[in-house]
């Protein structure tokens, strides 16, 4: 998104009175709106960089990425044929070292067992349950926190604030998160 002319001013006009901004203050509604305007200006110019930097970065992964699908197009030819030629040295010599290594790099080879793949945890879950088999299921407890809160009270004890349950006594593990005004800026577009 181009800055419209009119930002465009606002932003010259803003550095070219940058020096002696230092003790600016806003007193009125005037004042209250110029910054508004640098404010919707800047953040135009930051849209502006934004969407460039973006444009650039898709340009380069698509780049990237048709750079290198044919590079992994070379590398599995490679690694297929070592591959090949690793798996023939160990059929003609079964007692021939798992790994070989050559001036650039090495082939290695392990034996994997076979083992159980959970392809269902639900079906696992139900498999278990109706078997009596309930010490392989994990129940994870936890807080309801959004309900539990619900019931807590700030409350001051000895001059310190305090967080208390129903029956009033203080929650271990309970912080107090000051609250207070916050204040935003938004800028219309």
């Amino acid at each position: 998104m181009a800055m419209n002319p009119l930002q465009l001013q606002e932003m010259a006009e803003f550095e070219e009175r940058r020096e002696e901004m230092a003790g600016f203050r806003v007193h009125d509604i005037s004042s209250a709106d110029w910054c508004m305007r640098k404010l919707a200006a800047n953040q135009a110019k930051r849209k502006e960089y934004e969407s460039y930097v973006q444009s650039e970065i898709e340009r380069l992964q698509t780049w990237l990425k048709n750079e290198c699908e044919s590079l992994d197009r070379d590398a599995e030819f490679f690694t297929a044929h070592l591959t090949a030629w690793h798996k023939q040295l160990l059929e003609n010599d079964p007692k021939h070292n798992k790994s070989v290594k050559l001036p650039h790099g090495v082939l290695k080879s392990r034996t994997v067992k076979s083992e159980p793949s959970k392809l269902d945890e639900k079906a696992i879950l139900e498999h278990l349950k109706s078997n009596g088999e309930e010490a392989f299921v994990k129940v994870v407890e936890t807080v309801d926190w959004g309900e539990y809160k619900k019931t807590l009270s700030l409350v001051d004890i000895d001059g310190q604030p305090a967080v208390v349950d129903g029956n009033g006594e203080i929650v271990p593990g309970v912080a107090i998160k000051v609250g207070g005004t916050k204040f935003s800026v938004e800028v219309a577009e």
